[in-house]
């Protein structure tokens, strides 16, 4: 084997300097420099994918508080506006309210009086009946005719 022979040891190691320089130097002045830059590219990209993350949940964060504010103002308009209504639909319903029951206790008076008027009608009428039958019922009992004063005076409740 030719790489064991000693006679070419010194011939073996020039080479091998010189490879390993050639490759040393192409490999400095060439391929480092491009890597580096590459890293050099993706680290500022990442810095600045980084910084503008944070900017944009600052961002975030400040539209965030934003919203809480505006839904929070919009909460309280609501609220505000329900109970607008709800004051407004109570002084309807009262106003409603005090009509129908004036209209109520107008048509309850008139009911009330019509009532009245029909009792003292049927009274008025059934006096002269009762009378005519309390006559007869003496007449059947008693065997003698009372008269009719007497017997319209018992039946309007003045006992003589």
């Amino acid at each position: 084997m030719p790489q064991l022979d000693f006679s070419s040891f010194p011939s073996q190691i020039f080479w091998l300097v010189i490879f390993f320089a050639t490759l040393y130097i192409a490999m400095s002045r060439l391929l480092l420099p491009r890597v580096e830059s590459i890293l050099s590219i993706r680290a500022a990209n990442i810095r600045n994918n980084v910084a503008q993350a944070e900017k944009m949940t600052i961002e975030a964060r400040f539209l965030s508080d934003e919203y809480e504010v505006n839904s929070a103002l919009a909460r309280k308009k609501s609220k505000e506006i329900i109970a607008a209504a709800q004051a407004k639909m109570n002084v309807i319903a009262s106003e409603k309210n005090a009509e129908m029951t004036t209209k109520i206790d107008k048509k309850l008076a008139e009911a009330n009086n019509r009532i009245k008027t029909a009792k003292e009608n049927a009274l008025s009428n059934i006096t002269p009946l009762v009378a005519d039958v309390a006559s007869a019922m003496v007449l059947d009992l008693a065997g003698y005719q009372p008269a009719s004063a007497d017997v319209n005076l018992i039946v309007k409740g003045q006992v003589l």
